[in-house]
């Protein structure tokens, strides 16, 4: 009877739970410090401290970054009760139990969803950085260009001219730039950010291809270990009351 018991216990079972085992574990460690650290090293005061900065960002701020900021400690008790239950549930699945397999089967559901509502997620993320820190810029149009190069170069002329102001040790004293000048070094600097902004794209574009790539292989795994837990040679290991 023990043999055939032995039979019936697929390798492939084995190696999921193993492997769950071994990422919900670590998992569940790191969630549980994360969150001990959070309850008992940030004091009150901190805490006070974090609310109000947060307070004056959180009217400009993206909502996804306003909700995040606003409920990060949350988020880390959620990951730790998401990761703890993950092992207990690997451990189950290694001793064939069938709650676990569903359990399992249920995770990897909820992962496959979360990589594709993650992805939108961490697009938005990103779309919203960068209006956040200014990689979407105004470009300034010629007529505001020579505006502007007309008045810093007035305004400079005017220092430089200043007797009592210019003295040797004085940076003021520098020759100004010549209108043609300062429109030539506006337009020099406008010309820099589009083409920093150029590589900023294309950065976020190859992020985004990559990350569409790394999708698309995780959820076809699980995908796959989820069609191979519901098969029915898979099932009867996890029923034996039901084999003749």
């Amino acid at each position: 009877m023990e043999s055939d018991i032995i039979e019936k216990n697929s390798t492939f079972v084995t190696v999921i739970a193993w492997i769950g085992i071994v990422i919900s574990g670590f998992s569940t460690l790191m969630a549980l410090l994360q969150s001990i650290m959070f309850t008992f090293i940030m004091n009150e005061g901190f805490d006070e401290a974090l609310n109000a900065s947060q307070a004056e960002q959180n009217e400009n701020m993206p909502p996804i970054f306003a909700f995040m900021a606003n409920n990060f400690e949350y988020l880390f008790y959620l990951f730790f009760l998401i990761s703890f239950f993950s092992f207990i549930a690997s451990v189950g699945l290694l001793k064939r139990k069938n709650w676990a397999r569903i359990s399992i089967i249920g995770l990897l559901v909820l992962s496959i969803a979360w990589n594709f509502g993650g992805f939108g997620v961490q697009y938005t993320m990103m779309s919203d950085f960068g209006s956040l820190h200014g990689t979407s810029m105004t470009l300034m149009t010629k007529e505001e260009m020579e505006d502007k190069a007309k008045r810093n170069y007035e305004k400079v002329l005017a220092r430089y001219e200043d007797k009592e102001c210019c003295e040797k040790t004085d940076p003021c004293c520098k020759k100004p730039l010549t209108y043609e000048e300062q429109l030539k070094k506006l337009e020099e600097n406008q010309a820099q950010q589009i083409k920093i902004q150029g590589e900023m794209k294309g950065m976020f574009k190859g992020m985004m291809i990559f990350g569409i790539f790394m999708i698309l292989i995780m959820s076809a795994i699980e995908g796959w270990i989820v069609w191979k837990l519901t098969r029915p040679q898979i099932v009867r290991e996890f029923k034996p009351d039901i084999i003749s």
